[in-house]
């Protein structure tokens, strides 16, 4: 859904972007998505790769009338994938339309929509044989997977923004913008780091536990500006920009406590 990166630098990034802080003098990265052109025409590609990696993606876009006053893209991506280790998986469906009217020739008018379900195997990893203190990592084979089959963290992703620019003067503009996201992560997984035996060298014994955390992030965004563009001041030329921005944030994170599902378990054996 990016068309391009842009970094904003020095005394313009301090105006830009809505964070902790109001921009940033070092410097701030403006991502621009893709919105219609006012073309028609579009794109699929097709990439595979090692360990079942499939990727088919298209771009498509139309202009709606014949004034050429509203136009609508549409992009999307679906990815699948293995690992070198057994048992680990990746599944993402990616899907961002966006619309543009512009009613006159001083106006427009932009809705864009951007949503991500990924879900992927969270990897156990390997566990150090010889004690917290003496670095032995078991070099565990690939068809080798400590965790459940059902182990599966879910992220969901979900944007949208409506955006209006008006020109109210040959160099003066007002631009108002109000962005929603929702970032949704359910995390289920297998821990295997806990010892099953105080006896030295059984460091191959080992607990494996089943946890479980939840995360609930909303945040929304409204922006108001008057900009003025290479304006003169007697001999002077600059731009000018006079703006309110306001930003709402509602973070919930659960965890739950986890469970021993097999109190001794030999990480050496099939």
């Amino acid at each position: 859904g990016v068309e391009s990166m842009q970094v904003i630098k020095g005394s313009a990034a301090i105006t830009q972007g809505v964070g902790n802080d109001l921009g940033s003098p070092g410097g701030v990265i403006n991502v621009v998505t893709k919105t219609p052109k006012f073309v028609n025409g579009g794109e699929v590609s097709l990439r595979v790769g090692s360990w079942g990696q499939v990727r088919p993606t298209f771009d498509v876009q139309s202009v709606l009338d014949s004034k050429k006053t509203i136009a609508f893209r549409l992009n999307g991506a679906y990815e699948r994938a293995d690992s070198y280790r057994k048992h680990i998986s990746s599944n993402r469906v990616y899907i961002n339309p966006s619309l543009e009217w512009r009613p006159d020739d001083k106006t427009t008018v932009t809705l864009e929509l951007d949503y991500l379900n990924d879900n992927k195997t969270p990897d156990a990893g390997t566990v150090n044989l010889d004690g917290d203190s003496i670095e032995a990592l078991y070099k565990m084979p690939h068809d080798k997977f400590l965790g459940f089959s059902t182990d599966n963290v879910n992220s969901k992703i979900l944007t949208y923004a409506a955006r209006i620019t008006r020109q109210i003067a040959d160099k003066v503009s007002i631009r108002a913008a109000y962005f929603n996201a929702s970032y949704n992560v359910d995390n289920v997984g297998a821990n295997v780091n806990s010892k099953a035996s105080k006896v030295p060298g059984e460091d191959y014994l080992r607990q494996r536990t089943l946890g479980r955390s939840l995360r609930d992030d909303k945040n929304s965004t409204f922006q108001l500006d008057l900009i003025g563009r290479d304006i003169y001041t007697g001999s002077v030329k600059h731009t000018f920009q006079i703006g309110f921005d306001y930003k709402r944030t509602d973070l919930s994170t659960t965890a739950y406590n986890t469970i021993i599902i097999d109190s001794t378990l030999n990480v050496l054996n099939d």
